[in-house]
Parts: structure tokens; sequence; C-alpha cells
């Protein structure tokens, strides 16, 4: 008798499992995921400006010195400008040769006609109001090659945690918007996962500096932030 007691109950089990599987299935199915995104927007602080010379010379020693002093000089320019030593470095120094025009060869045999040392400074501008002198100055000192220009938020914390503060009510805004029209009530939050990368972006403006300067536009930089968002549904 009790073997077949023992029986009756495994083969029982099987009828009980789907039921309690369909359960947590249901509650599995009972989400709502939705991506929530949000952007802030301020002047800039700070300011990155590349500068420097190129100067050519008959002999590489002659191309590196003429480079050389020139540089020099940028350097003065640049600190009288009020950049603090700390604020420039040298991002590129280069020595290449200089080859003759390919069309004048008519044997095919290219010669070295001279040398071309280059040398490019990066300088960080912590008053962007004064970037236009900044320029003035390294290319009255003997700048003769600008490169790139950015601008920056020195302190951005502060606007990307406001930013992730509105990238989730951005997404609770949708989960609400997706619960109505199916009839059903957001519950609380699950889960939150920040997704992408805070990456800033500058927007420019049709601002300028002093007359008197070289006229820049640093407009506004934004940041911004992303989050995936997983709400339980109440019913």
């Amino acid at each position: 008798m009790r073997t077949t007691l023992t029986l009756l109950a495994l083969l029982a089990l099987p009828l009980t499992l789907p039921a309690s599987i369909a359960r947590a299935d249901d509650a599995a199915d009972r989400l709502i995921h939705v991506s929530g995104s949000a952007t802030v927007e301020a002047a800039p602080d700070v300011a990155s400006i590349s500068a420097g010379v190129v100067a050519d010379g008959e002999t590489a020693g002659q191309a590196m010195l003429a480079n050389s002093k020139a540089m020099n000089a940028v350097f003065k320019a640049i600190e009288a400008a009020g950049v603090a030593r700390k604020d420039f470095q040298t991002s590129q120094l280069s020595l290449n040769p200089v080859w003759d025009d390919r069309r004048n060869v008519p044997d095919g045999v290219r010669k070295i006609v001279g040398y071309r040392a280059s040398n490019i400074v990066t300088v960080t501008v912590r008053e962007v109001a004064s970037l236009g002198k900044v320029i003035d100055q390294v290319t009255a000192a003997g700048a003769n090659q600008i490169h790139s220009i950015s601008f920056a938020i020195d302190d951005p914390q502060p606007l990307l945690d406001g930013a992730r503060g509105d990238a989730v009510r951005d997404a609770r805004r949708k989960a609400d918007l997706y619960a109505k029209a199916a009839g059903v009530t957001v519950g609380p939050i699950l889960s939150i996962r920040e997704g992408g990368g805070s990456v800033p972006y500058e927007k420019y403006a049709a601002r300028g500096a002093m007359a008197m300067d070289t006229p820049i536009a640093e407009g506004v930089v934004g940041l911004s932030a992303q989050v995936q968002v997983v709400f339980a549904i109440k019913h």
C-alpha cells in the first residue's frame, strides 16, 4: 500500500509543475523596459588650442635651430598672455626631409633639398574670453600653425548628475505613456542601468571676443546621459 501511495505522489508532481512555471513566466512578462535620455547645456569655461611653428632649413640642424628660436618666443608669449606653465605642453615634434618636385626630375631619382621641423604645443586657456588674445599673441610671436580648438566644462560632474536625474525621469514618462496605452499601472523600478556614454558635444553660437582680438565663438557645451530602466506592472 505504501509503494502504491509513493507512486501516486510521484505521478502527481508533473501535474503541479506546469502551473508554477506558468505563474513565474506571467510575472516575468509583466515588465516595462524603457530607455531614458537627457542633455544639459552650459557655457564652456575651458578652451584648448594647438599652435606651433613649422620652419625650413638647408640642413636638419638649421631647420631645428630656426624652429627652436621661434618656439621659445611662442612659449614666452603664451606665459605673457597669462597661461600657467602647467597648462601648455608640447604635443607634436617632427623633423622631415623636403624632396624636390618629381616633375623636375628627368631621371626619376628625387633628391633631398632641405629639411622641415615642426613643433606643436597644446594650450589650455582657463579664461575663455581671453582665447582670442592668446591666439593673437602666439601668432605675433612667430606661430605659423593653428590646429584644433575645443571647449569644455572644467567640472562637468554637477551637470552630468543633473542629466542622469533627467534621464530617469524621461524613462518614467515613457513607462507611464506605455502603461496608459496598455490599460495597466506602472509599478516600482526593478533595475536601472546606465547606457551609452556621457559624451560632451560643442554647439557654437554667434558670439565672439573683443574686436581687437581674433573673434572666437565658444557657444555652449552639452553633456548627455542615457539609462535603461525596468518597471514592474501592478495589474
